[in-house]
């Protein structure tokens, strides 16, 4: 659809058929004879025409089967851009610089690949105290040891899947998948002192990306629009993920407290 829309406004839609109309000279028109040869009650010349082969049509528009609306961003993206640009159209607006149309493509492609948000309500809230302190870094650290697995970067199991045009490839994201859900789900549980909560929320924040981004990466042979808007900020999505997990480690540390090498 998207590609219809854009070769129409490459070849100037409707404007491709102006220019001038030459006008030839009348056809010379022969008589057609009405005979019916073999007395079937059809014209000679009907049977030996296309219009003998055609059959009237059975179905009707209330029997046709409805219009399915997609479901996929790659669909309902596809299909939202082609009305936009037949509205223009109509309109009579300007794409011969299509930077406004395509900007807002790119604006409406974010806003619906967003990954979910963590907020203070969700979380057990504590007063500080060393104690609180030094346990809320000890959880964070048991809930990433526990749920570890040896895996290949999700990234490049991607890369294999599209190179090699094979799906089930991604089904290496799984347990991947796994991983970042069970981190997520415990670090929704722990308690969290109450000058930890920013950085826990950007956490939690950090790991939903992730899993959001993997999520894109298994859709990618399904919903490629999606999978792509979503991979094209994974690595700075695992960044952030690193950042927020350094900046809980400075701050246990800068505030005095320490930790076994276990």
């Amino acid at each position: 659809i998207v590609s219809s829309a854009l070769v129409m406004q490459r070849d100037g839609g409707n404007e491709a058929l102006a220019g001038q109309v030459i006008v030839s000279d009348t056809p010379n028109r022969n008589y057609v004879d009405a005979k019916d040869l073999d007395g079937n009650g059809v014209k000679d010349w009907k049977e030996d025409s296309l219009f003998a082969t055609i059959e009237t049509p059975t179905s009707t528009l209330e029997s046709a089967e409805a219009y399915a609306p997609p479901t996929t961003l790659t669909g309902k993206f596809s299909e939202a851009f082609f009305k936009d640009y037949m509205e223009g159209k109509i309109r009579g607006e300007d794409f011969s610089d299509p930077t406004k149309l395509v900007g807002n493509a790119i604006q409406a492609i974010d806003a619906n690949t967003q990954s979910k948000r963590h907020t203070r309500l969700e979380l057990t809230i504590i007063e500080d105290s060393d104690e609180a302190i030094r346990e809320y870094g000890n959880q964070v650290a048991s809930i990433i040891k526990t749920h570890s697995i040896n895996n290949e970067n999700e990234a490049v199991i991607l890369q294999q899947a599209l190179t090699a045009n094979d799906p089930t490839i991604l089904e290496k994201l799984s347990p991947i998948h796994n991983v970042y859900a069970n981190i997520i789900a415990d670090s929704l549980r722990i308690s969290v002192p109450v000058s930890f909560v920013s950085k826990h929320l950007e956490l939690l924040n950090a790991y939903e990306t992730i899993l959001t981004d993997i999520e894109a990466m298994q859709a990618a042979f399904g919903d490629p629009l999606y999978a792509l808007a979503r991979v094209r900020g994974y690595e700075a999505d695992a960044t952030i993920l690193f950042t927020a997990l350094q900046t809980i480690g400075e701050t246990l540390t800068n505030g005095g407290v320490t930790y076994t090498n276990d």
